[in-house]
């Protein structure tokens, strides 16, 4: 009988396994509740982290420290298997938050209140207040992003300046400047000849990992703070903290960006050169903006 009882246990472990490996397979998706985000699952792997092909610059002060800091530096960082959401964290979604009282700003109503529209006005508190009810709602670690884990799916094991290539083509990603002829788009002003909103998630095609807009529609918060030198991220893709103020310079010319955080893949309103796949921003935590949301993580292991 022990031995009859040993060996069903055996077979209830490995059975219990084999979901959890299915569950979480490479390019397998889940929701750990009704209202929470649809995450995908990404392979473990290592890729190169930072500009592989030269760019253009804006000539204000931020691209010249951003030419600086980052210009064609790159660094072969290893990722552990996580997941991260299939697209950017909805206005439907984190009102869920607001209503369950985890979070205790709405997003900007500049475009509406569509539930399906990205969750705009974000600022990085805002994110991690979200997060932060995630996890207690799931019991699941969910966080931000690293920049490094941010980039690692949204090049989805490319090597070119978009993960279709080195062009942009017509349908891939919203941005000033992404189309041959938008005349007669959502949102298109003809006068301005500018995109005046993002759309839905999910509007465009996804990237090879299926995650939709990692380039153009909202920016999106990671967690990283500012690095002066792409060498200082971590090579085992976890965020580049070395103290939770971000208070990295003393003094000299780097001392107002003291506190700051990064912010990666462009949105509808913003130049061609921010859609590049490896393109990092960086702004206070208090920045809000119609253009600004976030997407988050899941850990698996």
């Amino acid at each position: 009988m022990r031995a009859i009882i040993s060996f069903l246990c055996v077979v209830a472990a490995t059975t219990l396994f084999a979901q959890a490996g299915e569950k979480y397979a490479p390019g397998t998706s889940f929701k750990d509740c009704e209202k929470c985000p649809e995450m995908m699952v990404l392979p473990a792997g290592e890729f190169t982290y930072g500009r592989e092909r030269a760019r253009d610059f804006t000539d204000d002060e931020y691209g010249q420290i951003e030419r600086q800091l980052y210009a064609m530096t790159t660094k072969k960082v290893s990722i552990a298997a996580f997941a991260i959401g299939r697209y950017e964290v909805t206005y439907g979604e984190y009102m869920h938050c607001v209503a369950a009282g985890g979070c205790n700003e709405n997003p900007m109503e500049d475009f509406g209140a569509d539930p399906r529209l990205p969750a705009v006005g974000i600022t990085w508190p805002m994110a991690q207040n979200y997060v932060r009810w995630l996890n207690e709602k799931t019991g699941r670690v969910y966080r931000l992003p690293s920049s490094s884990e941010w980039e690692y799916a949204a090049k989805a094991g490319t090597h070119t300046s978009y993960w279709w290539g080195d062009k942009m083509e017509d349908g891939r990603v919203l941005c000033r400047g992404c189309f041959q002829n938008p005349q007669g788009m959502p949102g298109y002003n003809t006068t301005t000849g500018r995109f005046e909103r993002p759309y839905h998630v999910g509007f465009f095609p996804s990237n090879p990992f299926g995650l939709h807009d990692m380039l153009g529609g909202v920016m999106e918060w990671v967690q990283d703070c500012v690095v002066t030198s792409v060498q200082n991220i971590p090579s085992g893709g976890s965020p580049y903290e070395p103290n939770k103020e971000c208070v990295l310079f003393r003094d000299g010319r780097y001392a107002q960006f003291n506190g700051m955080r990064m912010i990666r893949g462009g949105h509808f309103d913003a130049q061609l050169s921010f859609m590049v796949v490896s393109d990092i921003k960086i702004n206070a935590t208090d920045f809000r903006k119609n253009f600004l949301g976030f997407r988050v993580v899941a850990e698996i292991q």
